[in-house]
């Protein structure tokens, strides 16, 4: 092709020539034409092949690159602006070269921790929904489609307002929108609450879930705004109900036998204790104060067992609580005494606010919290009962000189069947259930219970009382959900 191009640019210039000559009819300037313009034309078809053929190369090898063989390489070695074309060009495809080999290694990592996460995701037996920004569904594993009755393509890219109902156990609707809100979450944001809730199937029937909402950390950078996880807890709660009527049941059978060896014992010891000797009088007075813990154990069993049941009920009534506390703490001062313990009631001068409270329940409370003090205090020791008032509650506080609570214990504390281990736990006959039965009795009275505490030290157990609504003046009945 090239030699064509420069025979086509050589016959042009004679042809020229030769016309221009014979046009004029002189025959000698048809010759000085030919031999001045012949050399000229062979030079400049000499420069154009010199700069046609490197720039022909370019064009072809552009033709190869553009089919994505980007080893393809110029070998142009011309010293001037085609050799630098060349070189940049080949420059620019090693680079796009390689940029590709490491978007395809990336893309490989991408799609094989895609797969883990998904396998992941999948063999996690709770439910797990993830959400974007919008609380659209963007992805759903098995355990989810089975707890919810959708199909992941069912749930995928609609919002979970048009998917799911959840109900509180009042029966009033959560709103995740409300509760959830994904698009103001970030690493700060607090989440992973769990609540127990009712979820409505797409057959329509209720399930229980525990359900947890917790935010996707960077979520607007990966446009996912978070997690719900569902558990299905509709058989556990089946269970737990089997295991609260078993204990009711026990615990009626077993305090009508447990009260008649009691009274026994009782009667037995005021009769005969002074004519038995120091050690027979010794094993009465054990089997007495062990046939006293074991219907203490019943009674609260039963107690736990109407408060998992919601019916547990308290009867409010405005009391004067300095004359209520004074009596309760004088109950106490025998026992006090038996172990060298002094314990103190600090109350100001003057009479305290009323406070609606149930007596018999609240006085269980107050009895609870000295009877661990004394259990926990060594002889010698101070517990110190003191009231105050802030803003519209009543304070009252227990606190003792006794061995302290460990810091990590104190968040388990109220739980139920919960016990300290270590030091508390020894010379220990609690059953864990004092304190977890006091919050729920404080809690029916719309107060709080706390307990601060440093090891060695000793603690200081507090519970608060809403003071006296006089439009309350009559005695009214709260019973404890079953939640609480």
């Amino acid at each position: 092709m090239r030699l064509k191009i420069v025979l086509v640019l050589f016959l042009t210039i004679l042809f020229s020539v030769i016309t221009d000559t014979l046009l004029n009819y002189h025959l000698q300037t048809f010759l000085w034409g030919v031999i001045i313009h012949l050399p000229i034309a062979l030079i400049g078809s000499l420069i154009i092949l010199k700069f046609l053929k490197p720039l022909e190369q370019i064009y072809q090898g552009s033709q190869v690159l553009a089919k994505g063989e980007l080893k393809h390489r110029f070998n142009i070695h011309t010293g001037d602006e085609i050799q630098s074309i060349a070189e940049t060009i080949n420059e620019m495809a090693h680079n796009l070269d390689q940029t590709l080999q490491g978007v395809s290694q990336n893309k490989d990592y991408v799609f094989s921790e895609k797969n883990r996460l998904n396998a992941v995701i999948a063999s996690i037996t709770d439910g797990v929904i993830v959400l974007d920004l919008h609380r659209n569904v963007v992805l759903a594993n098995k355990a989810a489609e089975k707890t919810t009755g959708y199909s992941m393509d069912e749930m995928v890219g609609k919002p979970t307002e048009a998917l799911f109902v959840f109900k509180d156990k009042s029966g009033a609707i959560i709103s995740l929108k409300e509760n959830f809100p994904v698009h103001l979450m970030d690493e700060k944001s607090e989440g992973g609450a769990s609540n127990i809730v009712r979820l409505t199937r797409k057959d329509g029937y209720e399930v229980e879930v525990e359900l947890t909402l917790s935010p996707i950390i960077d979520s607007i950078q990966s446009d996912l705004g978070g997690i719900l996880i569902l558990r299905d807890v509709t058989q556990k709660k089946v269970f737990e109900q089997m295991q609260i009527d078993f204990v009711s049941m026990a615990s009626h059978e077993i305090r009508t036998p447990l009260t008649s060896i009691v009274n026994y014992l009782s009667v037995l010891e005021e009769e005969t204790g002074k004519k038995l000797e120091a050690e027979h009088k010794d094993f009465l007075d054990r089997a007495l104060v062990s046939a006293q813990q074991l219907v203490t154990l019943v009674g609260n069993l039963l107690n736990v067992s109407k408060i998992e049941r919601g019916s547990f009920a308290v009867s409010l009534q405005s009391i004067d609580w300095k004359k209520n506390l004074t009596e309760v703490v004088e109950n106490n001062v025998t026992s006090a005494l038996q172990k060298n313990i002094k314990i103190n009631l600090n109350l100001t001068p003057g009479p305290l606010p009323k406070v609606m409270v149930d007596p018999i329940r609240i006085n269980e409370v107050i009895n609870n919290l000295i009877s661990n003090a004394l259990n926990y205090t060594k002889e010698g020791g101070k517990i110190a009962v003191s009231v105050k008032v802030v803003k519209d509650e009543l304070v009252t506080s227990i606190a003792d000189t006794g061995v302290g609570i460990p810091p990590e214990a104190i968040a388990n504390l109220f739980t139920k069947f919960f016990r300290v281990t270590g030091a508390l736990q020894q010379d220990s006959k609690g059953t864990g259930l004092g304190l977890y039965i006091s919050k729920s009795i404080i809690d029916m009275h719309h107060g709080k219970i706390w307990v601060e505490s440093q090891v060695g030290k000793g603690s200081t157990f507090y519970f608060s009382l809403p003071l006296a609504n006089p439009s309350l003046a009559t005695p009214t009945i709260t019973k404890l959900n079953a939640s609480t």
